[in-house]
C-alpha cells in the first residue's frame, strides 16, 4: 500500500505502539492471511531504519505474513520511499510476531 508520510511516523525513535506503520501493516498481512478479524497480541515488534521519510513524503509499505500457526504468526514490513512514482530506497524494515492464538 501507499500512504503519506506522518509526522510521528516520518522520523526515527520511540513510536505510539499502534501509530507505527511496522505495527498496522504487520496487523493487516495476518488479518488478509486468512480473513481474520481480530489480528492478536504483540509479542515483539523490531525496526531498523536505512533512511528517513519527511512528513508528506510518499512510502510504500509491504507488509507479509511470513507464518501464522496457532499461536504465533510471524511479518515482515519494508517500507519504501516513492521517487517519480516509483519503490526507491529503503527507508525501514520491520518484523513482528503476535500471539494470534483464539480462545
Amino acid at each position: 500500500m501507499q500512504a503519506t508520510a506522518a509526522a510521528a511516523a516520518a522520523r526515527p525513535g520511540p513510536q505510539y505502539h499502534n501509530t507505527h506503520p511496522v505495527s498496522g501493516a504487520g496487523g493487516l498481512a495476518i488479518a488478509s492471511y486468512d480473513l481474520r478479524e481480530k489480528t492478536g497480541a504483540s509479542i515483539d515488534i523490531h525496526v531498523t531504519y536505512q533512511s528517513s521519510a519527511k512528513e508528506g513524503d510518499e512510502i510504500e509499505i509491504e507488509g507479509v505474513a511470513e507464518r501464522v500457526g496457532g499461536s504465533l504468526a510471524f511479518t515482515k514490513v519494508n517500507i519504501f520511499k516513492v521517487e517519480d512514482g516509483r519503490r526507491g530506497k529503503s527507508v525501514a524494515t520491520g518484523s513482528h510476531t503476535k500471539y494470534v492464538k483464539v480462545a
